[in-house]
């Protein structure tokens, strides 16, 4: 006989019906290869286009019919998996599994279970993760009557390597009724399992290669007949897991589980934002990033029960308003398998009468607007083949089975594979290469680099043209404008700027909104190489210069800078800090000769920095401690989003030496004083003493640093440290950051370190060694919180990164955190296929609460090699990304150089793609 495969709580009568078949099997093979044309609909940037479509068969000889070929999908870049649970290779119903090359479409190997029996529907769920594949066979009857098991194998040779069981003998568990796969880790729902309450399910964490079981997960609030496990997917350490018959606020209403793999804990749990009776919410789940995309099949759409799927954010639990077909038919069966990669979502609606009855389709959207981009159904579509049976999707191919299609034998079923394919892209282009550059006739642009945004979503680059221009150009006026250019006339700037202009500009600083800094060299009459250097301030393209060499500075005894060797900016108010040295002469020798000097927008100095600009001098008393004396700054000085600026200098104790190092702030409001000085016992490190300050950023009105120390036990492979002004310690090298996973594994040196607005929060990327450390996973992002006492590593080199190839992080290459929000972004390279082997990666540290510390890892957004719809309707691919550095010479982040992301999650990135064009672009957040 034939079973019924619909979810447990669907085998009834109400309006669905069991498939029913015979058990006839017929000879053939076909490949149909054609090319269709995707139907469109509604708002949309997506150009009709037309991409190859494959029909894949099992080939060979044999009795086809019944099989359901088509019943289950997965793909990778590699492979295409194809289950027919109900095949009779093995046994009469025992199931197989065909492998095609993803590529190509061609027919490899068909996979069988070892001991595969009668029954077992082996194939009715499949998952795949690089070479690796999980095949279930929920009614195998290894521990009990239709207890369940599933099955891994190399998909290279189609080698079987372990085999899957419940821990319960229990019969109808259905375990593996529904499989995900991540790196080597192993999901199997087992969703009628009774150790917390009758079908309330479980789900099962396995090896992939040992078979060895992990954990057994289960709802906080199991109950009767939830169905937990019913839905399941992975990314990493992060569980999605359906319960499509929970019944909190209504019966069968369906929930949404997140759970922490690393720890075995439940995250948080998300229901539809309008939950009602029998809608199903939970089955079918899939996971790409931090969005899941959810089905609710008996949900009230289109219609009443047709149907809805939900993209939820899974970090903050949003669920967006849901996903819904073309057609209004209440038995369409829309959501009966959905697949998700990068921002499209395919789900397939298997019953859909619009090219025939119950022919099927699939629909295709871009979860970043909700918009619906086109309509998939085959070419030779017919009566009763339920296309739409199941979906996947990864990067520019999708598959969707039919598993009735009837070419081969009646009801013995297909997959068909679309290839070249894509969707809008998700970004918004501010500029791109070739396009003219405004304010600068005759020019146009030819390469970008230094890309910033603040907090209105306003860019700011350097950038070069064509006739040799080179400047900066900002959204400031709310359009793309020059703010300063190479041959801008400045006479407007004053007497003192009569006749000169710019010869060249250098990296713009954009912490401000509205408000943007650069430097410049200019040319012209009286200009020489003791005064050709200007900070330039802009509102828009109107400038104002705040600071110059060779001028006379009232505030410093009439003393004239020779050099900014550093400018940072305020991002609250438009104030700017420099370090500098002076020109020797008039009073200015080599004891006096350094300092920190700050401004306003308009170039006067801050009027509760008293006596302006002397206070932060080298050679002049220091505040609050008069006896001593400054000595030769640093050159380095970082702002807050405050009144607060900080620097490291040296100092003479009672005016005299030697001298010692110190770090010290000032302030517009609370005036200046100092953090730590050499000599000074550092926090949680009793009888060591500071010798070296190394780096530092402030945020509000706390700094954190990075200093090395002395003292007895304080060795080379020790002898480093970052603190917070607050008192504590947040990372010291030799320090094990997870004695308890990784012992031994300690921090090697610091790369970067940023202070979240609240001090008692920074995060750390620094380089590891140890047992099983090498240079494929010796870099890591740490997340220190609670003053010190709460370590988290968020994303490490080697991590699995959600995709549907599976691929690792491979090199970090750049982190940048937006301190106020918690948002960061890591720009980093995977391991895998050339083509593809860049990501941009974002993440918040602020938003999840306890419990929920998973939630702060970053999730891959976007990936070289992804294909998108440039201008025009033609379709490209990114080539690569380009994000500045911004953190300084020492590591410190977020200290008033720019950022790159900014308060919203919106980020800025040079993106160029492979037609060749280079485009500057916003990253804007997902809703």
């Amino acid at each position: 006989m034939k079973y019924s495969f619909l979810p447990n709580h669907l085998s009834s009568p109400c309006g669905v019906f069991h498939f029913l078949g015979n058990l006839r099997r017929s000879l053939s093979a076909v490949v149909l290869t054609c090319l269709v044309a995707f139907g469109l609909v509604g708002s949309t940037t997506l150009t009709a286009f037309e991409p190859t479509v494959t029909k894949l068969h099992r080939p060979g000889g044999g009795d086809f019919a019944g099989d359901n070929a088509g019943t289950a999908t997965a793909m990778s870049d590699r492979y295409l998996l194809s289950g027919s649970p109900f095949s009779d290779e093995v046994a009469e119903n025992a199931g197989s599994v065909q492998v095609f090359d993803a590529r190509t479409g061609r027919y490899l190997r068909t996979l069988t279970a070892s001991d595969g029996a009668a029954d077992d529907k082996f194939g009715y769920g499949v998952a795949i993760c690089g070479n690796l594949a999980v095949v279930g066979a929920y009614g195998a009857d290894a521990t009990g009557p239709e207890s369940g098991a599933a099955y891994v194998f190399d998909l290279r040779n189609g080698r079987q390597i372990s085999k899957l069981l419940p821990d319960s003998g229990s019969s109808d568990n259905y375990f593996a009724y529904a499989v995900a796969i991540s790196g080597e880790t192993v999901l199997c729902g087992a969703p009628n399992d009774d150790e917390q309450a009758i079908d309330a399910g479980a789900v099962y964490v396995y090896n992939a290669r040992t078979g060895e079981l992990i954990d057994k997960l289960f709802a906080a609030d199991a109950s009767t007949t939830a169905l937990f496990g019913e839905g399941v997917a992975i990314c990493g350490d992060i569980a999605v897991i359906g319960a499509d018959g929970e019944d909190s606020g209504f019966s069968d209403s369906g929930a949404l589980y997140v759970f922490d793999l690393s720890t075995g804990q439940q995250a948080s749990k998300i229901k539809a934002t309008f939950p009602s009776a029998d809608d199903y919410f939970g089955w079918p789940v899939r996971l790409s990033d931090k969005y899941a995309i959810v089905g609710a099949i008996g949900a009230d759409g289109a219609a009443a029960g047709s149907g809805v799927v939900y993209v939820v954010d899974i970090v903050n639990g949003s669920v967006q308003s849901g996903l819904e077909p073309f057609s209004y038919d209440t038995s369409d069966g829309f959501g009966w398998d959905v697949a998700i990669d990068g921002n499209l979502a395919l789900v397939g609606s298997w019953r859909s009468d619009l090219d025939g009855n119950d022919a099927g389709a699939a629909y295709l959207f871009d979860i970043s607007t909700g918009n619906r981009l086109a309509r998939l159904s085959p070419p030779d579509a017919a009566d009763d083949q339920l296309f739409g049976s199941a979906v996947a999707l990864c990067g520019n191919r999708a598959a969707v089975g039919a598993l009735w299609d009837g070419d081969l034998a009646p009801e013995a079923g297909a997959v068909y594979l679309y290839r070249n394919f894509s969707g809008p892209l998700p970004l918004e282009t501010v500029t791109r290469k070739g396009d003219f550059a405004p304010k600068s006739i005759g020019s146009d642009f030819t390469n970008f680099r230094d890309l910033f945004i603040n907090d209105l979503g306003e860019t700011a680059f350097f950038a070069t043209a064509t006739r040799g221009v080179n400047g900066v150009w900002t959204e400031n006026s709310g359009s793309l404008d020059t703010r300063t250019r190479s041959g801008q006339n400045l006479t407007p700037l004053g007497a003192n700027f009569d006749g000169t202009s710019i010869a060249k500009m250098f990296t713009p600083i954009a912490e401000h909104p509205g408000f943007s800094v650069a430097q410049a060299i200019i040319r012209g009459p009286g200009v020489n190489g003791t005064n050709n250097r200007v900070v330039l301030g802009a509102y828009g393209d109107m400038n104002s210069p705040l600071l110059r060499t060779g001028e006379e500075i009232f505030e410093l005894s009439n003393a004239k800078f020779q050099r900014f060797t550093e400018v940072v900016q305020n991002s609250v108010s438009p104030n700017i800090a420099a370090t500098y040295q002076l020109r020797k002469g008039n009073g200015v020798t080599a004891a006096n000769d350094t300092g920190v000097f700050a401004v306003d927008e308009y170039g006067i100095p801050l009027e509760d920095v008293d006596p302006a600009g002397e206070r932060n001098r080298e050679g002049n008393a220091i505040p609050g401690a008069f006896v001593d004396y400054y000595g030769q700054f640093f050159g380095r000085v970082c702002y807050a989003n405050s009144a607060f600026f900080c620097f490291p200098a040296y100092y003479l104790e009672a005016g005299e030496g030697p001298a010692k190092q110190g770090f010290f702030y000032d302030s517009e409001s609370e005036g200046p004083g100092d953090v730590a000085r050499q000599g000074d016992e550092p926090d949680d490190v009793p009888g060591a003493e500071f010798r070296t300050f190394l780096g530092e950023t402030i945020q509000t009105e706390r700094t954190v640093y990075r200093a090395r120390i002395v003292g007895d036990g304080i060795k080379g492979n020790n002898n480093e440290g970052i603190w917070s002004e607050l008192g504590f310690l947040a990372l010291r090298k030799g320090q094990e950051p997870d004695p308890a996973n990784e012992p031994g594994v300690v921090v090697n040196r610091f790369l970067g370190f940023w202070d979240l607005d609240d001090s008692h929060t920074c995060l750390i990327l620094a380089k590891l060694r140890g047992p099983g450390v090498n240079a494929r996973n010796d870099c890591a992002l740490f997340h220190i919180s609670n003053n010190g006492s709460s370590i988290q590593q968020l994303v490490r080199e080697g991590d699995e990164v959600c995709g549907c190839d599976c691929p690792k992080l491979g090199t970090i290459q750049r982190v940048d955190v937006d301190t106020a929000s918690g948002n960061y972004v890591v720009l980093a390279s995977l391991v895998g296929s050339p083509a593809t082997n860049q990501g941009i990666l974002l993440g918040n540290v602020k938003t999840p609460g306890m419990g929920e510390e998973i939630l702060r890892k970053p999730f891959i957004q976007f990936r070289k090699g992804t294909s998108y719809q440039a201008t025009g309707g033609d379709t490209t691919a990114i080539r690569s990304f380009l994000l500045p550095q911004t953190t300084d010479r020492t590591g410190a982040g977020a200290k008033g150089l720019g950022q790159v992301i900014n308060f919203y999650g919106s980020i800025a990135v040079c993106i160029q793609f492979n037609d060749r064009a280079k485009q500057v672009m916003k990253i804007p957040v997902i809703p």
